[in-house]
């Protein structure tokens, strides 16, 4: 059975490491990943190396540079309202779990024709989290 941890208790499991000591992401990346069942979590500080690029958005698997996933966001995410920096976080984390291929994989054509299907698995998989969670968006943000 999965079970759901405290941002604080992510903040600690996750050390630094897979996040460059940057605290700011860290922050980020530890509420967001409350929504995520603890082995999705434990994945991704297994598997993951998170960072933040002036452009980005992307999920490179280390079969690219036989190391750990690199998960990149842009800068402008931490100006981003909280349920888009939480569904793009568990978004990008979805792609680790359920092992997806990536745009700078040598064989691109199988990521062309992967590309709809491995979306719409991700954000099945974050409506799945989201939903078990009992994740509501935040009230200053709801229309």
């Amino acid at each position: 059975m999965s079970y759901f941890l405290t941002p604080e208790a992510i903040f600690e499991m996750e050390n630094g490491f897979a996040t460059g000591n940057n605290e700011k992401l860290r922050t980020l990346i530890s509420h967001a990943l409350t929504y995520a069942p603890l082995e999705v979590v434990e994945h991704a500080f297994e598997n993951c190396t998170f960072i933040c690029l002036e452009k980005g958005g992307a999920f490179f698997p280390n079969s690219l540079i036989g190391a750990r996933n690199i998960i990149v966001f842009p800068n402008s995410i931490y100006t981003w309202s909280t349920d888009r920096q939480i569904r793009t976080i568990l978004h990008e984390a979805a792609h680790n779990f359920l092992g997806h291929h990536s745009l700078a994989e040598p064989d691109f054509d199988m990521y062309l024709l992967d590309y709809d299907d491995q979306e719409a698995q991700a954000w099945s998989q974050v409506k799945s989290w989201l939903s078990r969670s009992g994740y509501t968006k935040p009230e200053k943000e709801r229309s």
